[in-house]
């Protein structure tokens, strides 16, 4: 009765979506409708007392009215031994365990790495054999080169993904035949683009002993990047003579074009915004990351068919608030991340503050793919303004959330919130935000990082008890 009730409710959603879709910049706003409750699963069961322990967590979660446990489907952890070699024990025992609890599923298909993020505490690399896969392309070619020369091993570059999304499509098939049966407990299917599974480059990452609030480093230093961004200013300007006078420059030879060669003095002078090789710079790394999650999303319709043809497909973009208000800077982090352009105005409402190209995509892609929702997950929703002043992180938090809400409901984009960490759920103002947040805006639902914290410490037990209590009042 109750999934009947969950799926009679999105088609309702889903054609105020098509309407809002129609007239997209009319004003038109969907109504706040009945919320989803979901909880994040540890990120690796490793011992019987971890697995008695989940158990417990679980048959909590239930007694809260929690609805579905996201886990993440490590790719590192399946096809470990060699090309189509799966092994889905682990996850039969997950999956298991969760439908024993009478709770639904919401798996992540994580073609990333499980460590070197904040709050990563196992090491699952992506599959080895993943780097001498190709004999052609070197192991660098495949990996995110940072402007520090710096190549990273946690996820493999959008540049490759001619070469590499035939390998996430076999893993979408094996993992459609493994769990075919279990279809009518799937709520969701969330579908890994990057770093952390969320849209954005590893530009705040381990590899380059990355230290929070600094602005992130470009990440398009690799020698596919380079051809990349020369074909995209070929494409754009036809010949150097023409690049030569947007750029003021000398240049002699379509080699000649590169990402910044001083990108220190690129971000402190404000290339990046003030001149014209930076704003087609910036365009070109923003427009390759939106090309990578379309393509990402394209393949999972289009292979996640049959028992999965109608559960929606879920994306996560990060809360990127830090450097927001920087007062030379400003909105630095999420240009060196990817996210926002700056050949728009990101700091005006009618550019989504930045982020209209990022959502005006996934509006255009639920137009085509009509039979499917794509639910776009927003994390840092527990976060203020002026966070972290002390260590002059100029952060905006509290007003990225109504951002990038107000511009995703305009344009009917189902959406949902998620707390970018763990230990903030043990703080009652993190909490207040999470439900101004929800009341204010057209989010569909909550998702807690992670399962533990909500289920064990008893702030953000009874806060999120209370939370889904009143949703249902």
């Amino acid at each position: 009765m109750k999934q009947r009730r969950k799926l009679a409710i999105r088609f309702l959603f889903g054609v105020i979506a098509a309407i809002a879709l129609t007239f997209p910049w009319q004003g038109v706003t969907s109504p706040t409708p009945v919320k989803d409750f979901n909880a994040i699963a540890p990120l690796e069961i490793r011992m019987e007392q971890e697995w008695r322990a989940f158990r417990r967590q679980l048959a909590i979660a239930q007694a809260m009215g929690i609805d579905a446990i996201a886990t993440d489907i490590w790719w590192g952890k399946v096809e470990a031994q060699g090309d189509q070699q799966f092994n889905w024990d682990y996850y039969d025992r997950l999956v298991a365990e969760i439908e024993a609890a009478n709770l639904h599923w919401i798996p992540i298909l994580s073609f990333h790495q499980c460590g070197g993020n904040v709050g990563d505490d196992c090491e699952i690399p992506i599959p080895s054999w993943i780097w001498t896969h190709f004999p052609s392309v070197s192991p660098r070619d495949l990996q995110y080169v940072s402007e520090k020369g710096n190549a990273s091993p946690e996820v493999v570059a959008l540049w490759a993904d001619q070469l590499v999304i035939p390998q996430y499509q076999e893993f979408m098939v094996a993992f459609s035949q493994r769990y075919s049966d279990q279809a009518e407990i799937i709520d969701e299917i969330q579908i890994s683009l990057g770093s952390a599974s969320e849209l954005r480059y590893p530009s705040y990452n381990a590899h380059d002993d990355y230290h929070y609030p600094h602005r992130g480093y470009f990440q398009a230093y690799s020698d596919p990047a380079k051809a990349s961004f020369q074909r995209y200013v070929r494409d754009r300007y036809g010949t150097l003579e023409t690049v030569n006078r947007a750029w003021q420059t000398r240049l002699t030879f379509w080699q000649h074009i590169q990402p910044p060669q001083q990108p220190e003095q690129f971000v402190q002078q404000r290339d990046y915004r003030d001149t014209q090789y930076g704003r087609d710079f910036i365009d070109w790394y923003h427009q390759s990351l939106l090309h990578h999650g379309q393509q990402m999303l394209e393949t999972a319709h289009q292979t996640l068919q049959g028992e999965f043809s109608k559960i929606p497909l879920g994306i996560k973009i990060p809360g990127i608030h830090w450097q927001i208000a920087h007062p030379k800077t400003p909105r630095i982090t999420e240009i060196t991340t990817g996210l926002i352009p700056t050949n728009i105005n990101f700091h005006s409402p009618t550019t989504g503050y930045g982020y209209l190209p990022l959502l005006q995509q996934v509006a255009n892609y639920l137009k085509t793919a009509t039979s499917r929702e794509v639910i776009l997950h927003y994390t840092a929703v527990e976060f203020s303004n002026g966070r972290d002043q002390k260590l002059k992180a100029h952060s905006r938090a509290k007003d990225l959330v109504g951002w990038i809400a107000t511009t995703a409901g305009e344009l009917g984009i189902p959406l949902k919130a998620e707390n970018a960490l763990q230990g903030e759920l043990s703080n009652p103002k993190a909490w207040e935000n999470i439900n101004g947040a929800l009341n204010r805006y057209p989010f569909s639902g909550f998702t807690a990082l992670r399962l533990a914290e909500v289920t064990q410490n008893p702030v953000a037990h009874r806060q999120y008890r209370q939370l889904i209590q009143n949703s249902t009042d």
